[in-house]
């Protein structure tokens, strides 16, 4: 009876594990559990380790947030079968929340800080659950050491603009011909005075389905189409295109895998005005403590978790 009562309290709970070893930032980590408290009392929150990482352990957890940090040591201490164990347990069920960093990791490849000799990683990753090429940083000023390119951006859904969040490095998703996957939100087109080579970039053949269900597709020529060494096409364009909707750098995705559901994000919705380090932007918007909540639930809507 006791045991039937505690499966019972696991389906009534939503229980998070946030990944915290080696590349996972200890500021990101705390407010990735202050904002998951802040939510609901349903929410059960803890930590995980890379030693943690098995299917036992895994099976306990309704969702896995990897959170803003490094992707690299995430690759070191996960590459091979911890990296299977993650994608089983999404696969079979679970949930994979992935913050900046943790959302570059997600993705088939990545493309950070190109033509930067000392800080440039062109690598493929193992989890693919987003098929296509996490490329950042969207906007420029990006230092490991401090946090000169960090500044809030505004995102945009559908007819609603203008969304504040905090931002430091994150990527955009450029998908493969044939992804399937939901976006969720783009970056605003008021961001764009923040441009430079790596900014501009929209994806070929970009197909997606919005948050309402509808099928959007926007095909875009150039001269400058970039190919990996997967044959997978892209576009590369040095000057901005005429921004729509429909070809917004995106900012935030949801995929399905197997049973289970996965959302990326190139920007922070869990870090509020009282975490920023930088006072000059307390001013920025007195809209960004709820906003960025509001993003967050959605987040939490599409991953099927009850607040």
């Amino acid at each position: 009876p006791i045991y039937n009562e505690y499966k019972s309290y696991l389906r009534m709970a939503v229980h998070f594990a946030v990944y915290n070893d080696d590349g996972a930032s200890a500021w990101c980590v705390g407010a990735v559990l202050a904002t998951l408290r802040q939510l609901s009392p349903n929410f059960h929150v803890t930590t995980l380790t890379s030693g943690q990482i098995t299917p036992e352990l895994l099976s306990r957890y309704t969702c896995v947030i990897f959170p803003g940090g490094r992707d690299v040591p995430y690759q070191r201490k996960l590459s091979g079968r911890k990296n299977t164990w993650i994608r089983e347990f999404v696969e079979g069920g679970g949930r994979y929340l992935g913050l900046c960093a943790g959302g570059y990791y997600a993705c088939s490849e990545i493309e950070f800080l190109t033509g930067n000799k000392s800080m440039e990683i062109k690598e493929k990753r193992e989890l693919g659950f987003f098929k296509g090429c996490a490329r950042g940083p969207v906007y420029p000023g990006f230092d490991y050491e401090s946090d000169k390119g960090a500044r809030i951006v505004t995102l945009t859904k559908g007819t609603i603009d203008g969304e504040h969040v905090y931002y430091n490095g994150g990527c955009c998703f450029l998908p493969y011909e044939g992804a399937e996957f939901t976006v969720l939100r783009h970056y605003s087109s008021d961001n764009d005075n923040y441009t430079d080579n790596n900014t501009n970039i929209i994806s070929d053949d970009y197909n997606y389905t919005d948050n309402n269900g509808n099928n959007n597709i926007s095909n875009v020529s150039s001269p400058n189409n970039h190919t990996n060494e997967n044959n997978h096409q892209y576009v590369h364009n040095n000057s901005f295109v005429q921004k729509t909707e429909d070809n917004l750098k995106t900012a935030i995705v949801g995929i399905r895998v197997g049973s289970g559901i996965v959302v990326l994000s190139g920007v922070h919705p869990e870090i509020g005005t009282s975490d920023l380090k930088d006072s000059s932007m307390h001013n920025v918007s007195s809209k960004l403590d709820f906003e960025r909540i509001e993003i967050f639930k959605e987040i939490m809507q599409f991953l099927n978790l009850t607040l």
